[in-house]
């Protein structure tokens, strides 16, 4: 669900997983973190607080996730869907409800695949720097 652009991206906006003493850390620099059950939104003469190209890329993976309906990760994207369908019925009854489960659906995801990048990329810096940077 990557091609070399966009991973390149990812290693351009990110850097080094050593950046971030832990994963929580790099959900917030993404954009992900949910405060007050809502997820952050740009608001006019406020900074930022996450790198704006990062979240973007997230976007564009998912995207690219979402027109691919046999992936993984669009199964983890639909199930999730399902999951706060049965389980969050009050979001459904508002208005936008089934945007508003698309979208949580979707950061859940990216969370999930940032998580395993993190993970991986953290274990081949380890490696990596523990014989000599090869």
């Amino acid at each position: 669900g990557m091609g070399p652009m966009m991973a390149g991206e990812f290693l351009w906006t990110i850097g080094s997983a050593h950046r971030f003493p832990s994963f929580g850390r790099l959900v917030r620099y993404a954009g992900l973190d949910v405060q007050n059950g809502k997820a952050p939104k740009r608001q006019k003469g406020q900074r930022v607080t996450w790198n704006p190209q990062l979240r973007t890329a997230l976007y564009k993976l998912s995207e690219n996730w979402n027109r691919n309906p046999e992936g993984i990760w669009r199964a983890r994207w639909d199930g999730w869907k399902v999951w706060y369908a049965e389980n969050r019925p009050h979001i459904l009854d508002e208005k936008g409800g089934k945007g508003h489960i698309h979208d949580m659906a979707r950061r859940k995801v990216q969370r999930e695949f940032l998580r395993n990048l993190y993970g991986l990329w953290w274990e081949y810096e380890e490696e990596t720097s523990y014989r000599g940077g090869d």
